[in-house]
């Protein structure tokens, strides 16, 4: 066994007492998802979840219909961020699914990816929260000027 190994499987026994610690005080929905992913064989799909735990809700409807109502899915997202946050279990995702960590450097590839989604869209917002401020403030500098009679 390498060194490499030996730092492998640390992080996959962390990730495993993260997992314990979680399914003592999760509730029933934490704890289905939580096991449909600690479960699952690489990554898993929001859909393969939702279908995976009923007591989520039935709002998918058949591949070749329409898409499904995202509701469930909207579930899934918020169950998977009350894992993450409230038992700080380490659930990578991309747009293939959710999945957990076997390497450290998957753990750090993904933070340096959520970080820079994360200032993007701060970025983005404080440009939309400067622009209505400005819009604002050119509002209140119009009515000023309306008030003063010439």
């Amino acid at each position: 066994m390498t060194q490499g190994d030996l730092f492998a499987q640390s992080v996959v026994d962390r990730v495993q007492l993260r997992v314990a610690a979680a399914r003592l005080a999760a509730t029933p929905e934490q704890l289905a998802v939580l096991e449909a992913i600690a479960a699952s064989q690489g990554k898993v799909t929001q859909r393969q979840i939702a279908r995976q735990c009923p007591m989520l809700g039935h709002h998918w409807r058949e591949e070749d219909s329409a898409p499904e109502n995202e509701t469930t899915l909207r579930k899934v997202r918020q169950l998977v961020r009350d894992l993450r946050v409230k038992f700080r279990v380490p659930i990578l995702s991309d747009p293939k699914g959710y999945w957990l960590p076997t390497y450290e450097e998957e753990i750090a590839e993904y933070v340096d990816r959520v970080e820079k989604q994360a200032r993007a869209t701060a970025q983005a917002w404080f440009e939309t929260l400067h622009s209505l401020e400005g819009f604002i403030d050119e509002e209140r500098h119009h009515d000023l000027f309306d008030e003063i009679p010439i």
